[in-house]
């Protein structure tokens, strides 16, 4: 059984294709919003999550980087 798409859905997998980020090598920017996550919730890994039509995309980080 497959829930309903959130009414906004076409507009967020719209948004997140004009980021032009999925696919792409590492980037600063992210790197500095994960470290900031990793921060703030006091952990040495963390991750932000994008998830398009068929499959999730992590932009991990970790202090061994």
């Amino acid at each position: 059984m497959r829930a309903e798409l959130h009414p906004l859905e076409r507009e967020r997998l719209d948004a997140l294709r004009s980021y032009q980020v999925l696919d792409t090598p590492s980037e600063s920017d992210f790197d500095e919003i994960v470290a900031l996550a990793a921060g703030i919730c006091g952990t040495s890994v963390s991750l932000v999550s994008l998830v398009d039509e068929g499959r999730q995309w992590l932009r991990p980080r970790s202090e061994s980087r």
